[in-house]
């Protein structure tokens, strides 16, 4: 398994633009990265703040939605 999980990250890290990647867990802590502690730290924090945002503003609009695009997967 950790071998597909390697073949996955290097495919996605082949693209252009793609500075880094992130997995987190349902909590926002980070469980693998091939960023540096700092940058990986900051941009879990970044984008657990833009889903808890966006999950929120979804709600505001119609509260019988449930934001299923943007997961903490």
């Amino acid at each position: 398994m950790a071998t597909e999980i390697d073949e996955t990250f290097k495919r996605i890290q082949s693209h252009k633009g793609v500075m880094g990647i992130i997995v987190l867990n349902t909590d926002g802590i980070p469980i693998k990265s091939t960023m540096d502690n700092n940058s990986t730290i900051e941009y879990a924090g970044l984008i657990t703040h833009l889903i808890d945002k966006s999950r929120q503003t979804v709600k505001e609009l119609d509260n019988t939605n449930e934001l299923t695009f943007l997961e903490k997967v």
